[in-house]
C-alpha cells in the first residue's frame, strides 16, 4: 500500500524539484543544468534499491523491489513564497515484485519547497494505495497523505540523477477494518531518470559580496587556476591536461530581488597555459551565480567555444545555451574558489573523429575581489 504512495510521491517530488527552489520567504524553482523547468514538465522517477512498507514498531508489512512514477507539474514557481507542485494521476504510480498485492486506488498531488543547497522538502497530499493483508488482518489495508503530509527530501544533483529520499508516517483510509495498523511507515529511494540532471533552487535573488562590500555591475573578477585543468572522454580517460591558466570576467548587473548576478568573459579573459596540447579560446561567453546555500552559489555558463587538436583534426566544444559548471564556493575569510565539473559539447562544425562530449574538471582561485561570496537577498 505504502508502496505505491511512494513512486507517486516520488514523481511529483522529481517534477517539482525541477524549479529552482527557493529560500523559506522566497521562491522555489526546479532545473535540469541551466534550464528551469515550467509547467507542464513531465517528470519520472523509478525506484533503486526497495520500497518497504512496515508498522510504526518496525514489523514488515510489504515490499516491493520495483516501480515507478511519472507526474506533471502544474505551475513555474519562482514567485515570492511559492512551491513547486504537481498531479499524479493513479495509472503513473505503479508496483512490482512486491510481496503482497499492492495497488493505487487514487493518485494526488506534490510539492517541492527550496530547502538548501539544491534539495528542496517533499510535500504529498491525497493519494491512496491498498495493499492486500488477508494472512495478517483477513483483508486489504489501504493508506493515503491525506491533506498533507511530509515525505522526504529531493536531493538534487547537477551532474546526475537526483534521488527523492522517503521516509514518512503515512495514515489508515477511512473504511479500513479496525485490525488495519492506523499508521504505517514507508522508507524509499526513487532516482529521478527524467529529466536528469534535476535539482531545486532558491531563487529569492543573489548578490556577491567583497567582504562588507556589495559589488555592482561593472566590477571586474578574475581568478587563475589551481592545480591542473582536465579534459577526459565521460569514461573518465584523459585526453587534456593544463597546468596554468586564468578567468576575468566583468560583472553585468548587481543581482538583487528575484535576480541572479551575471556577467561576461571575453575571448582574451580565459586562457590556457601548459597544456599537453594547445588550447585556444575562440570565443568568450557569459556566467550566472545563483545563490544556493551558506555563502556558495551555482555557476552556470552559456557560449564559450575552446579548440584544441583530437585525433588529427581541430576539436572545439562549447557551452551552447547553458551548462552547469560547478560551485563558487565563497569565503568571508580567504579567497573563493570555483569549482567546476561539468559536460562541454562538441562544437558545430566538429569532425566526426571528435568526441561529442568531454568532462571539464578544474579548481579556480579567485583572487580579485578577496574575501568573495555569494548572499540571498
Amino acid at each position: 500500500m505504502k508502496h505505491v504512495k511512494i513512486p507517486a510521491l516520488v514523481g511529483m517530488a522529481i517534477a517539482a524539484l525541477m524549479a529552482l527552489a527557493a529560500a523559506p520567504a522566497s521562491a522555489t524553482e526546479i532545473y535540469s543544468g541551466a534550464t528551469t523547468l515550467k509547467s507542464g514538465t513531465a517528470i519520472s522517477a523509478s525506484l533503486s534499491g526497495t520500497a518497504s512498507l512496515t508498522t510504526t514498531g518496525g514489523t514488515a508489512l510489504d515490499t516491493c523491489t520495483g516501480g515507478g512514477v511519472t507526474g506533471i507539474t502544474t505551475n513555474d514557481g519562482g514567485a515570492s513564497g511559492v512551491s513547486v507542485a504537481g498531479t499524479v494521476e493513479k495509472s503513473y504510480v505503479t508496483w512490482t515484485g512486491c510481496t503482497k498485492k499492492t495497488q493505487t486506488l487514487e493518485g494526488g498531488t506534490l510539492e517541492i519547497n527550496w530547502k538548501e543547497g539544491l534539495n528542496g522538502t517533499v510535500t504529498g497530499k491525497g493519494f491512496k494505495v491498498t495493499v492486500e493483508m488477508i494472512a495478517e488482518f483477513g483483508g486489504t489495508c489501504s493508506y493515503t497523505l491525506g491533506a498533507g503530509k511530509g515525505l522526504g527530501t529531493l536531493v538534487g544533483s547537477t551532474t546526475s540523477n537526483a534521488t527523492l529520499a522517503i521516509n514518512a508516517v503515512v495514515t489508515g483510509a477511512s473504511g479500513n477494518s479496525f485490525l488495519c495498523p492506523e499508521d504505517t511507515k514507508w522508507v524509499a529511494n526513487y532516482k529521478v531518470t527524467s529529466p536528469s540532471p534535476l535539482h531545486a533552487t532558491n531563487v529569492s535573488g543573489t548578490e556577491l559580496y567583497s567582504g562588507a562590500t556589495t559589488l555592482g555591475a561593472g566590477s571586474t573578477i578574475s581568478a587563475s587556476m589551481s592545480g591542473s585543468a582536465t579534459l577526459a572522454f565521460t569514461d573518465g580517460t584523459l585526453i587534456e591536461t593544463c597546468t596554468g591558466g586564468s578567468a576575468s570576467g566583468e560583472m553585468s548587473n548587481s543581482g538583487g530581488e528575484n535576480l541572479t548576478v551575471t556577467g561576461k568573459v571575453s575571448k582574451s579573459g580565459l586562457t590556457w597555459t601548459g597544456c599537453s596540447k594547445t588550447m585556444d579560446t575562440l570565443e568568450g561567453g557569459e556566467l550566472t551565480v545563483t545563490w544556493t546555500e551558506g555563502l556558495n552559489g551555482v555557476v552556470t555558463g552559456r557560449g564559450f567555444k575552446v579548440t584544441m587538436p583530437l585525433f588529427g583534426e581541430s576539436c572545439s566544444y562549447t557551452l551552447g545555451t547553458g551548462k552547469v559548471l560547478g560551485t563558487l564556493v565563497g569565503s568571508t575569510t580567504a579567497n573563493a574558489t570555483l569549482a567546476i565539473n561539468a559536460i562541454v559539447n562538441g562544437a558545430e562544425g566538429n569532425s566526426y573523429t571528435c568526441p561529442s562530449d568531454l568532462r571539464w574538471t578544474a579548481n579556480y582561485h579567485v583572487t580579485s575581489p578577496k574575501l568573495l561570496h555569494v548572499t540571498n537577498s
